[in-house]
């Protein structure tokens, strides 16, 4: 799929920012044609009518293997900077799986795995609306402790600076792997404790955490957690939950999202009344993977069933990939279905009170013959 990085990119544009499309050719607009392959394209809008995409980037994978790099276009479809995209992080080594989130002020922070230190580490940049880091170049370290650190989210925190959340090896070989957190300003100063802010660091492994803004300057966290399964054995793994304040400090304990057979890959959702909706792929039939879901208040409590809501029980399996508010306290899932005999892109509705406006089980988004994934 990483040969189909260009039509990935117009395909994010026309699927989160509709509007960036108006005008623009039927077949739309080339974002870089470098050498050798561009992938995992993310994207930003930035305000003015503009938007910032980030990829990955092998046209130097000779001499620095993989980079990361970006490039600002408008509504008429303009592009701002050099063509192919101006560099983020040339350093040495692999840096992959950029993400990108509005700065407040035309630019984007971005940030990525990074293994220029071998093991990998995260770090993060700030570019301007020109496309120029306004940090040290090739980024700044959110975290170089000892093992790796992956799967960073990133979200604004509110006040001009941003919240990673991410999962972190420092004490993998005696725990597994944990949840740690950093928060850091606009001129790029950490605001925690250096490293990060433990978000979870119970002996058991955890790790795929998604995250969101609080509203308050700080952040809920869901997370695949496999403290029920016992070190070193993962299985099963079940979903946990936590919120940092705006200093970084936890406002209860881990509490547990639900807790039946397996549940894995959380998509998580703010709402209106400060709390948020996550859903989930579960394992709870022991056949094949459904998705259920759950909201959750600022305090902790959760609202729908004690171990979630269905959400689509179709036959076959769901494989949930994101989700959007409805602005009206509830949330639309998106997600790739097999109940046919070809793979599929399916959404879904869900409500305040776990009701399905759409219909139970979602709506197909493509339903062509053959399969429809996201990539």
């Amino acid at each position: 799929m990483r040969k189909r990085a260009c039509f990935t990119i117009v395909f994010l544009l026309a699927l989160i920012l509709p509007s960036l499309l108006a005008g623009w050719v039927e077949d739309g607009l080339l974002i870089t044609y470098a050498s050798y392959d561009q992938d995992y394209p993310q994207i930003a809008y930035t305000g003015e009518g503009c938007a910032i995409i980030c990829w990955q980037d092998e046209r130097n994978h000779y001499t620095e293997q993989m980079n990361i790099y970006a490039q600002r276009v408008d509504t008429a479809g303009t592009i701002y900077w050099v063509f192919n995209g101006m560099p983020v992080c040339r350093a040495e080594g692999v840096q992959s799986a950029p993400r990108v989130c509005p700065d407040g002020a035309g630019g984007a922070y971005i940030c990525w795995e990074d293994e220029r230190n071998e093991n990998i580490d995260i770090y993060l940049q700030r570019i301007d609306s020109d496309g120029l880091p306004l940090w040290d170049l090739n980024g700044i370290p959110v975290t170089t402790d000892t093992m790796s650190q992956y799967e960073p989210q990133m979200m604004r925190d509110g006040a001009g600076g941003v919240i990673l959340v991410w999962t972190d090896g420092r004490d993998a070989l005696t725990n597994g792997y944990d949840i740690y957190a950093q928060r850091f300003d606009s001129g790029g100063n950490e605001l925690w404790n250096t490293g990060g802010n433990a978000v979870c660091d119970y002996p058991s492994a955890q790790y795929e955490p998604r995250a969101v803004p609080d509203g308050e300057g700080g952040v809920f966290v869901v997370w695949r957690d496999g403290r029920h399964g016992g070190y070193p054995n993962y299985n099963p793994n079940n979903l946990f939950m936590a919120r940092l304040d705006a200093d970084g400090i936890k406002q209860y304990e881990d509490d547990l999202i639900v807790w039946d057979l397996d549940q894995t890959d959380p998509a998580i959702v703010p709402v209106g009344d400060g709390g948020y909706i996550v859903v989930w792929m579960d394992f709870r039939n022991g056949e094949d993977w459904n998705l259920y879901g759950q909201r959750v208040t600022a305090g902790g409590t959760k609202l729908w069933s004690i171990d979630g809501a269905p959400i689509c029980q179709a036959e076959g399996t769901q494989y949930i990939y994101k989700g959007v508010s409805d602005d009206g306290g509830g949330a639309i899932f998106l997600w790739y279905d097999t109940r046919s005999t070809s793979t599929d892109i399916y959404a879904g509705l869900i409500d305040s009170s776990a009701a399905q406006p759409w219909g139970v089980g979602g709506l197909p988004v493509c339903a062509e013959d053959f399969t429809q994934i996201y990539s």
